[in-house]
C-alpha cells in the first residue's frame, strides 16, 4: 500500500522530538510522502524536522497563520514572516497552510481571522499555492470569505471537514478537495463520515493530522503518518472499496495538488 499524508504538524511539542522514529514507521506502512503544516509563520516558517537516517520518505511543508494561533496584537508581523517566507520561494514549500477559521470559544475574533484568511487566500492567489484550510463551526463565514477571494485556481483542501452534503457541494465548486482522518473512523462523527463517504473520488485525500484525531483501532494514543492505513481501511469500508483503492486514489490526488 502506497500512501501520503496530506497534512502533519510533527513539529509539535508533543512529538517533534520522535519525529524521525514517527518518519520511519510511517515509511514501514507505505507512507511515501506528508505535508507537514505552519501555524505560526513567525516561529516556524523556517524549521524543518529532524532527517530520519535511511528513510525513503519525501517531506514537504506549508506556512501558514492557523485562525487559534493568531497574535491579536501581532498578527501583522505574523503575515510579513508569511509573505517572507513565500518570497523566498523555498522548493519544498508546496502549500499555504494551516489557515481557515474557527469559531470555538476562545478563539480570536472572527473578524480579524476573516479578514486574514482572505489575506492568505491572496497569497495563494500570488505565489499560485493551495490552501490547507481549517474549518470548526464556520461553513457559512468560510464560504463568505471564498467567494470574495481570488479564485483557487490551483485547487486547495479543506482539512478534517464535518459537514452536510449542502455544504460539501458549496466547496467543491470552490476548486476544493477534501482530507480526511481520524474522525472519519468514528460512528458518533456523522457529518465527517459523510465528506469521507461522498465527496467526489477526484477531490479525496488522507491525513493523520498528527498528533490530534488517531483513528479508531489505531494502537497508539496520539496520531502519526502510519496511521492511515487504518483510516485507509475506514474510508474503504465507507466507499464500499478496498483500502489498497483508496490509498491509490488519495496518493494520486495528493501528488496531483501538492505537485508532488
Amino acid at each position: 500500500m502506497r500512501l501520503i499524508d496530506a497534512m502533519t504538524h510533527l513539529r509539535d511539542a508533543r512529538v517533534v522530538e520522535q519525529a524521525p522514529a514517527l518518519l520511519a514507521r510511517a515509511a514501514r506502512a507505505g507512507v511515501e510522502a506528508l505535508v507537514e503544516a505552519g501555524i505560526d509563520p513567525a516561529r516556524d516558517a523556517e524549521l524543518r524536522l529532524p532527517a530520519a537516517a535511511g528513510v525513503a520518505l519525501t517531506v514537504r511543508y506549508a506556512v501558514g497563520l492557523h485562525p487559534m494561533h493568531i497574535d491579536v496584537a501581532h498578527h501583522a508581523a505574523q503575515i510579513a514572516a508569511l509573505r517572507a517566507a513565500l518570497r523566498r520561494g523555498d522548493d519544498d514549500v508546496v502549500a499555504v497552510g494551516e489557515i481557515g477559521l474557527d469559531r470555538r470559544a476562545g478563539a480570536p475574533p472572527l473578524a480579524l481571522q476573516r479578514a486574514l484568511l482572505h489575506e492568505q487566500l491572496a497569497l495563494c492567489a500570488e505565489h499560485e499555492l493551495p490552501p490547507i484550510i481549517h474549518c470548526v463551526q464556520a461553513i457559512g463565514p468560510l464560504l463568505e470569505v471564498l467567494r470574495a477571494a481570488p479564485p483557487l485556481r490551483r485547487g486547495g483542501v479543506v482539512h478534517g471537514l464535518c459537514a452536510s452534503r449542502a455544504s460539501l457541494d458549496a466547496l467543491v465548486a470552490h476548486n476544493l478537495s477534501f482530507s480526511v482522518g481520524g474522525m472519519a473512523t468514528l460512528a458518533r462523527a456523522k457529518r465527517c463520515q459523510l465528506v469521507a463517504r461522498e465527496a467526489p473520488a477526484e477531490r479525496l485525500l488522507l491525513e493523520s493530522d498528527c498528533p490530534d484525531h488517531p483513528p479508531r483501532g489505531f494502537d497508539q494514543p496520539l496520531s502519526e503518518p502510519a496511521a492511515l492505513r487504518v483510516t485507509a481501511a475506514a474510508v474503504a469500508a465507507l466507499r464500499d472499496t478496498s483500502a489498497e483503492a483508496i490509498a491509490t486514489l488519495t496518493a494520486d490526488n495528493a501528488r496531483r495538488l501538492f505537485g508532488l
